[in-house]
Parts: structure tokens; sequence; C-alpha cells
């Protein structure tokens, strides 16, 4: 049986291959049907930056800061 991988997956995957444009479409869409993965804001935020997108950067890391439990908010 085939297992499906997730648009999370893939958008991390992605941005730890450096393909951060692909990591951006892939993240990107996950958070519109997830919108509260802080970890998925993070990296997205992380692969903003790296292709100097550093408006977007900082959405994405606010969202991420907004998102994450009070507990891991030091990683974040």
């Amino acid at each position: 049986m085939d297992a499906k991988i997730s648009l999370r997956e893939v958008g991390i995957k992605c941005e730890d291959q450096e393909a951060f444009s692909a990591a951006v479409i892939a993240l990107r869409a996950h958070l519109e049907d997830d919108p509260t993965d802080s970890f998925a804001w993070m990296t997205l935020g992380n692969a903003y930056k790296v292709l100097s997108r550093f408006g977007d950067a900082r959405l994405a890391m606010d969202q991420a800061l907004l998102h994450v439990a009070d507990k891991r908010r030091w990683m974040s």
C-alpha cells in the first residue's frame, strides 16, 4: 500500500534539500488547510528569508510565534 506524503512533509523536505521555491509552494498550500501549524510557518519563513523575501519571512515568523505552544515558544 502506498502511503501519501503530505504537503507539509513535501515542504519540509524541499526546504531541507534547499529547494526553497518548491518549499514555499508546498507549505503555503498546507497552511491553507492547517493555519495553526507553527513549525510549518517557521519553515516557510526560513525559505522566504533564503529567497530574500524578507517581508514575507517576517509575516511567516509572526504567524509561527502566534501559533506556537507556550512551552515551545523559546524554539521559535
